[in-house]
């Protein structure tokens, strides 16, 4: 799948039709993914202008995300420059100053080559795991999700970026969800 940034200031989007999911039992997303970010254009003496994610809304709970930022851009009121890769959670922006709180520390990110790509999710417990090529970059707690009959989940893709040819590929990816056989 290829999720890109074709339009200035239109980034390419791509989502899921809602699946279900159990409300127990460990959630694991796999997939190889390559990020490319696109620096040949200038604007006002920065061009750094990136921020694509993979976006997880499990139940009722508020989307939780894995962050890809190279972002130049700030003001003093409202925007921050961000680069790195980022946990967050209740359906916060990375480069939102009030969204601080709900951004995780940085992770080093990897542009420009594939790479293994694995976030973790358990339900009762609320917690985030995320790992690159099978090392774990940190856990985050993003909430626990509410005992309900039918919790469903979507994915979310998105590359958006000013000006074009900013972009998420995606290979491989699957979704599975331990299960208690007692």
């Amino acid at each position: 799948m290829e999720v890109l940034t074709t339009v200035m200031d239109a980034g390419g989007n791509l989502t899921s039709v809602p699946f279900g999911v159990a409300n127990t039992g460990l959630i694991t997303i796999t997939r190889q993914a390559f990020l490319h970010h696109n620096d040949a254009v200038y604007f006002n003496g920065q061009n750094h202008f990136f921020s694509g994610s993979l976006s997880i809304k499990v139940g009722s709970i508020p989307a939780f995300s894995i962050q890809y930022a190279d972002m130049d851009y700030s003001d003093l009121s409202t925007y921050m420059a961000r680069y790195g890769f980022f946990m967050t959670r209740n359906d916060s922006s990375v480069i939102a100053k009030s969204n601080q709180p709900n951004v995780s520390p940085t992770i080093s990110p990897l542009w420009d080559k594939w790479f293994n790509e694995k976030i973790t999710y358990d339900p009762v417990g609320g917690i985030m795991e995320y790992f690159i090529n099978n090392i774990s970059q940190g856990t985050f707690n993003v909430g626990a999700l509410p005992e309900t009959d039918s919790p469903t989940m979507t994915l979310h893709f998105n590359a958006w970026g000013w000006y074009t040819g900013h972009g998420q590929l995606i290979r491989n990816l699957t979704v599975s969800q331990a299960t208690n056989v007692q």
